[in-house]
């Protein structure tokens, strides 16, 4: 869920921006800052999707019972990309119907999921238990983006930034990378070595790749200080 927060803090942060600019300055200036905004969206959730999948059974050890730490570990990885698919679909692939004043189209695409997650849970859950529902969870939101990519650009075409997203993946492989070298590790020094480690490898990506113009951003930054 903290990955879910993160996500809609980027959007409540964006989103009124957005539609502001749409307002008052048009179209080309809306699709600008929200080409920005896709970039930051995924540009912390792919890398937090990456990280919890590898980091999350050191973290499972030490806050979990004996009891569950199998189970969850299991599940994490399946639980986490389903709710990146969730917010990524709320949050990016299905605006377009919200900047368009076409609401339904939302409401339809969320009647098709449930349809299709009740069926993926009726099929899965009698298979595979606990993870045959966490899988179907995972399938019904990948639909709902794929769906929401699909038809909401037909509503309002939104930009798709392909450069700075494969950067972004380029740089959570590198990050995950370093993870899986520490995955094994555990115990609350090792947790905050993985975290630190993973972070700064990361960041290091962002500014080799100049992912979203980081470079630019620093050096104004730094010049209006100076």
């Amino acid at each position: 869920m903290c990955l879910l927060m993160i996500m809609n803090a980027v959007n409540l942060a964006a989103y009124p921006m957005i539609v502001k600019l749409l307002d008052t300055k048009g179209k080309e200036a809306a699709l600008e800052y929200f080409n920005t905004y896709a970039v930051l969206l995924l540009g912390v959730s792919v890398p937090a999707v990456v990280g919890l999948s590898l980091v999350g059974p050191n973290m499972v050890d030490l806050v979990i019972g004996e009891e569950y730490k199998a189970s969850v570990t299991m599940l994490l990885p399946w639980v986490s990309s389903a709710i990146f698919c969730m917010g990524a679909g709320a949050f990016y692939a299905h605006l377009p119907f919200q900047l368009g004043n076409n609401n339904m189209g939302i409401f339809k695409i969320a009647a098709v999921v449930a349809v299709l997650n009740l069926l993926l849970n009726y099929w899965l859950i009698p298979k595979l238990g606990m993870q045959g529902a966490a899988i179907a969870t995972l399938l019904s939101f990948m639909v709902s983006l794929t769906l929401g990519v699909i038809f909401g650009r037909r509503v309002f075409p939104i930009p798709f930034p392909a450069r700075d997203i494969a950067k972004i993946i380029g740089a959570s492989v590198a990050m995950g990378l370093c993870l899986f070298l520490l995955k094994d590790l555990r115990g609350w020094l090792w947790l905050v070595a993985q975290l630190s480690s993973g972070l700064s490898v990361f960041l290091a990506a962002v500014l080799l790749l100049d992912i979203g113009g980081a470079r630019a951003f620093i050096r104004d930054k730094y010049q209006r200080e100076k």
